[in-house]
């Protein structure tokens, strides 16, 4: 009996992705024959999960995606915001191995054949994580070449910043989360550039070594933050500074990464609230809300209020118009203005009463 692993995810893979697995077996053939695969994750009672899987009738081979039993493992990290250096993201990954066997009927009674083959081991265990990396290149397969690479200055990588770079807005706690296995991140620089990309002012913070998956809040990176804060909080308060330029760096300060950032003060006015939360592809969204209420909304209330004190007067009229209408009329033009005085009284009461406003409202 031969079970063989015809293609599977990669190393390393993104549970939010798809994780198809395509096995066959010699044996296919046998009576009631069905795949068996026990999902095993480093740190559990394994195993976490058996899939029991039919193939079908005229075929040897199956194809199957484990990714929704490994995404109940992965959760996140999403540090502190008062945290300085670079912080390891152990929650936001999970070390898993799968073993493949097969079940048949032998002599009438099912039988089990169990770890036939397997994808990862207890000691060598396969990785799968969420979506929160910030890609220095894609790829349309797994993490390939997502890398930080360390091969010095002539081979760092970034995304196509010509057509999109992130704006940067004070307070908004910019976190970016890297895949660094090999513990090649050793410095985090800052500049900022005017308008042209001429150089204003810079600073460095360095960390010691780690590996797997880190992040970094931009704004807080310096240890006891020191010269790197002045430096970053600058660019929200000197108007010449139109761009902050984030660098990656190793042991020997070449570039790893460059990342650029728009520098946004259109909206200072106010104070500002950063929501933060995890979409449903396992990376993080983020979105500025502004301390700010408008007084207009207050107004459109008053004038619907008004609006509404006119259709009860306009009733009221009709009433004594219709002196000489008949019950019918009468009784009709009563229910109207019963029920206009129940909205009004109702509005009235969720507004807090705005009596002494409408005057001037309904007289405009």
């Amino acid at each position: 009996m031969a079970i063989s692993i015809i293609t599977a995810p990669e190393d390393w893979q993104n549970c939010y992705n798809e994780m198809v697995f395509d096995v066959s077996s010699t044996n296919a053939g046998q009576p009631n024959f069905q795949f068996l695969a026990d999902i095993n994750i480093v740190g559990q009672t394994n195993p976490v999960s058996r899939l029991i899987l039919p193939k079908q009738p005229s075929v040897s081979n199956i194809k199957f995606d484990i990714g929704e039993v490994i995404r109940n493992y992965v959760s996140y990290d999403f540090n502190a915001f008062d945290v300085s250096g670079i912080q390891a993201c152990n929650n936001s990954k999970v070390n898993y191995y799968v073993q493949f066997g097969e079940i048949y009927d032998v002599s009438g009674t099912p039988t089990i054949y169990s770890n036939l083959a397997s994808f990862g081991s207890s000691g060598t265990p396969k990785t799968s994580s969420n979506s929160i990396f910030d890609f220095l290149d894609w790829s349309k397969i797994a993490y390939i070449s997502l890398d930080i690479d360390g091969g010095g200055y002539a081979s760092y990588r970034t995304l196509n910043q010509q057509t999109f770079r992130e704006k940067l807005r004070k307070d908004e706690q910019k976190f970016l989360t890297f895949f660094d296995r090999y513990g090649w991140l050793r410095y985090i620089y800052i500049e900022l550039q005017n308008s042209l990309g001429g150089y204003i002012d810079s600073s460095i913070a360095g960390y010691d070594e780690t590996f797997g998956i880190k992040s970094v809040n931009i704004a807080k990176a310096g240890d006891a933050y020191g010269h790197y804060k002045d430096v970053y909080d600058s660019a929200f308060t000197d108007p010449n500074v139109k761009f902050l330029v984030v660098r990656g760096l190793d042991v020997d300060e070449n570039p790893l990464f460059e990342t650029i950032f728009d520098i946004d003060n259109s909206c200072t006015k106010y104070e500002s609230v950063r929501l933060h939360w995890l979409n449903n592809l396992g990376a993080f969204d983020s979105f500025t809300f502004m301390k700010v209420s408008r007084n207009r909304n207050d107004a459109r209330a008053r004038i619907c209020t008004a609006a509404l004190f006119h259709a009860e007067s306009a009733a009221l009229s009709v009433l004594s118009l219709e002196e000489g209408a008949d019950e019918r009329v009468f009784a009709g033009t009563q229910d109207q203005s019963h029920v206009t005085r129940e909205v009004v009284a109702v509005l009235l009461k969720e507004t807090g009463g705005l009596v002494d406003d409408l005057a001037g409202v309904v007289g405009d």
